[in-house]
């Protein structure tokens, strides 16, 4: 959980922060970008992305999702993936949800939360590597049967086998 001013100063972490390795107290009054991985930033910050939006409707689904989120209710920033930087240079992948936060009406910051999705990243990069290796084994068990089938057919003078293979082959890869 974390609370950034207007100007994206974090004001307040609890201590799940921890998962980044700091404690709440090293990143109060620093800048919400200093845990935001630099290819991200022109993604989720406010002040780079709005530019990008001025004079277009976007609807409350179309609507960009930000870090250093100010509306609320329903075009409030839900299931932002973003990259965060450990203390020690490592990728934490996480799912942010934020809305602005709101004082006796008047805004004054964001209220976020943070989910480390990490382990689920990991897991689908595990999975797509998984399905193409299937994809080769099937294309690989596939050839090997049209192989076994050419050469079971006597009708075939060499010549022909041979055109029917390479055909099999450019057909597969």
């Amino acid at each position: 959980v974390y609370n950034i001013d207007k100007e994206g100063i974090f004001t307040f972490l609890n201590e799940s922060i921890d998962i980044l390795g700091y404690t709440p107290g090293e990143l109060l009054g620093k800048h919400f970008t200093t845990i935001i991985h630099k290819s991200d930033i022109p993604k989720v910050s406010r002040e780079i992305v709005l530019p990008k939006y001025k004079g277009k409707k976007t609807g409350d689904e179309g609507s960009p999702k930000l870090f250093d989120e100010r509306r609320s209710k329903k075009r409030r920033t839900k299931n932002l993936e973003v990259r965060l930087i450990t203390k020690q240079g490592e990728i934490v992948y996480a799912v942010i949800n934020a809305t602005g936060l709101l004082v006796n009406g008047e805004l004054i910051g964001t209220y976020g939360v943070i989910t480390d999705i990490t382990e689920l990243k990991r897991a689908e990069e595990d999975l797509r590597r998984t399905e193409q290796v299937i994809k080769r084994q099937n294309r690989y068990n596939q050839l090997r049967a049209n192989i076994w089938k050419i050469a079971a057919d006597t009708s075939l003078n060499e010549e022909e086998m041979i055109q029917k293979l390479l055909d099999i082959i450019c057909l597969l890869y």
